[in-house]
């Protein structure tokens, strides 16, 4: 009887993917942190809460910079649109 080469293969690769996913998930338990998960839900509801607060404050200091640079601009930035 002749082995069957190709059966060996993968059953070896199937093993070595085992222990590789075995590896991986006892690596991540033992690196674990209890405060993460509380930290990930706080963020994701800020998120949640103002989805774009990030690009509304970097917008904010665009119009303030803008607001300096312009010679003739009006006091407050909003009073451009009010009249």
């Amino acid at each position: 009887m002749q082995p069957n080469l190709a059966g060996y293969l993968i059953i070896g690769g199937l093993l070595i993917l085992i222990i590789a996913i075995n590896i991986s998930l006892i690596t991540a338990w033992k690196n674990r942190s209890i405060n993460k998960p509380m930290e990930m839900y706080r963020s994701a509801f800020d998120t949640v809460k103002s989805p774009w607060q990030p690009e509304d404050e970097a917008l904010e200091e665009l119009s303030k910079v803008v607001h300096q640079l312009s010679p003739d601009g009006p006091e407050d930035p909003g009073e451009k649109n009010n009249k």
